[in-house]
């Protein structure tokens, strides 16, 4: 039988799926050319050529693949590799001739995390390829990325007082077309899937994110720049290079959040359930009721948003355990006047429990 053959995140998705589905009997893979990383930057002083900048971005890629590395075999930082281990991880980007277009095969640094997990069955060895071409370094994760990255800016936009530059730079932000294809609602079924089983996942896609800021950043002089597969204006470039607000920096997280029910038992704080609409992800929160942002304007917001099933902006200080997140406490509230654009991420049901939040 001849093997099967995966060479794009469309194959990929499609072996995932049957693996996470419970199928048994499975062909040899072979790996062409995937997973990989592609980029390319078009302008002036990109003519074969590495800016200072843009080199920081590919640095930080590198950090984030021994970061991924050390998280799944150590359960710790970067800092316990051992220089066998940062040799057979090391990055090979080749240039092509004339133009600052970059390619790396990722096979090997995957194929070693992969090992990492201490999987025994060859089965099990394919699908942590998989789940970490996919969600952690493919085009998929990009997509994710990209779409919250548009997102908070957009967000950041909005509060512009002066009202010919907001509408500006909104507009430069539609030129970004969010992915939101069959196959992106299916990746991220399988993406849910797959991190019940790899939760170390969340953290890793973490350390690829701001990769891909650094990436970002360093190229937002360029005339357009393509990651993935996935090409931009080099104004969009610069504008979403300028959010203040970042996806995740540390253990910080600033998200858009739906409201799934309130627990407020505890005197000294308000414990929520929240749903990430824009990841997925569902995780508790608490509130300290004595705390200095803890005024009646704020607790009226959280109070719209979970009996009128409505989305707020929260910046949420959160600690994890092997990508799970073991505690959160949300640090600040925004209310969020457009709704409709959340409208297909906030479902009509009534929210787990009926208990309002009380203020004091």
């Amino acid at each position: 039988m001849k093997p099967l053959v995966i060479s794009n995140d469309s194959e990929a998705l499609d072996l995932l799926e049957r693996i996470l589905g419970g199928e048994a009997k499975l062909p040899e893979v072979e790996f062409k050319n995937w997973p990989r990383f592609e980029m390319k930057v078009e302008g002036d002083i990109y003519k074969s050529t590495i800016t200072p900048d843009l080199m920081k971005g590919f640095l930080e890629l590198q950090t984030a693949i021994n970061k991924s590395y050390a998280l799944a075999r150590y359960s710790a930082s970067s800092r316990n590799l051992k220089d066998a281990d940062r040799a057979e991880l090391q990055l090979v980007l080749q240039v092509k001739d004339g133009s600052s277009e970059f390619f790396a095969k990722l096979i090997e640094q995957i194929d070693k995390i992969g090992d990492a997990f201490m999987q025994m069955e060859s089965k099990d060895k394919v699908k942590t390829i998989l789940i970490i071409g996919l969600f952690v370094l493919g085009g998929i994760s990009y997509n994710a990325y990209l779409d919250n990255k548009v997102e908070l800016r957009r967000l950041d936009v909005q509060a512009i007082t002066h009202e010919a530059d907001r509408n500006e730079r909104l507009e430069t932000l539609r030129l970004v077309a969010k992915q939101n294809s069959p196959e992106s609602e299916r990746a991220n079924e399988v993406y849910s899937k797959a991190v019940e089983q790899y939760p170390e996942v969340k953290s890793m896609e973490g350390y690829v994110a701001q990769a891909y800021d650094k990436l970002l950043s360093g190229t937002k002089d360029a005339d357009s720049v393509k990651i993935q597969g996935r090409q931009l204006p080099g104004a969009v470039v610069s504008e979403i290079s300028s959010s203040k607000r970042q996806a995740s920096i540390g253990d910080v997280v600033t998200g858009v959040y739906k409201i799934l029910g309130v627990d407020h038992s505890v005197d000294a704080h308000y414990k929520f359930k929240l749903r990430d609409v824009l990841r997925g992800e569902e995780f508790s929160a608490t509130l300290p009721k004595d705390g200095a942002m803890v005024t009646d304007q704020i607790l009226d917001v959280l109070q719209d948003a979970e009996w009128n099933n409505k989305v707020v902006l929260m910046k949420i200080l959160t600690k994890n355990n092997h990508g799970k997140i073991i505690s959160a406490q949300i640090e600040k509230v925004t209310e969020i006047t457009d709704q409709e654009i959340y409208s297909s991420s906030s479902r009509s049901e009534t929210p787990d429990g009926a208990s309002k939040v009380a203020k004091k």
